[in-house]
């Protein structure tokens, strides 16, 4: 596999590659900004600003690097920040789970694990950018993510069956455009919406779906 595969020309790209995550951008901001203002405590606006900064900024970061890097060394630097992106978004995601659902000390001791993990694999995305390395750090997405099994049992009885399902569905969505960018399947149209596109739109749908439910703890 060279480097080449992963910084084709822009040309060469579908045309959507990365309009989806670039028009979700403003309106993740203006959902966060709702979420938090109408939270009831401060806990609660922290919790829901982590991960709805978190999500905004993965989009951005998306949409930056696949949109708006003309350069190889663009392409390089802002690859490195989209993927560090995805760390941050599990742990925020994770954040309004361990604040606001968990009884303590278990949600602060799962909080500062995933957030550990997650800092762990920014710097490891920062120092290494070896397409070798995709697969480790592909790893370390579905350990960080399938930390929630671990807590399955204090989630249902904390979120109610409603929400479990509701993120076992986002989770679905994300094992399933994961499965469809390594395999690349299901390309309906490649010239402009692709596999890739498959996969940010399975992204998307999961990010909305996790962040409404935690929007509904508060």
């Amino acid at each position: 596999m060279t480097t080449a595969r992963w910084f084709r020309p822009r040309s060469r790209q579908p045309t959507w590659r990365g309009l989806l995550h670039e028009l979700m951008v403003v309106p993740a901001l203006v959902a966060t900004a709702w979420v938090v203002t109408s939270a009831a405590g401060p806990v609660e606006r922290v919790a829901l600003a982590v991960q709805g900064l978190s999500m905004t900024a993965l989009f951005a970061l998306s949409a930056t690097y696949h949109r708006h890097s003309p350069t190889l060394k663009a392409r390089r630097i802002n690859r490195k920040l989209d993927h560090s992106a995805i760390f941050v978004l599990i742990a925020g995601s994770y954040t309004p789970i361990c604040l606001l659902v968990l009884d303590r000390p278990l949600g602060l001791v799962v909080l500062t694990a995933v957030w550990l993990v997650a800092a762990h694999g920014v710097r490891q995305k920062s120092l290494r950018l070896e397409l070798e390395h995709d697969r480790v750090h592909s790893w370390m997405y579905v350990v960080l993510g399938g930390t929630a099994f671990l807590i399955l049992p204090q989630l249902i009885d904390g979120m109610g069956l409603a929400r479990m399902l509701w993120s076992a569905g986002a989770g679905v969505l994300y094992g399933f455009g994961g499965w469809v960018l390594v395999k690349r399947r299901v390309d309906p149209w490649p010239k402009s919406f692709g596999f890739h596109e498959v996969w940010h739109t399975c992204v998307t749908v999961a990010i909305a779906i996790n962040f409404g439910v935690a929007a509904t703890l508060v």
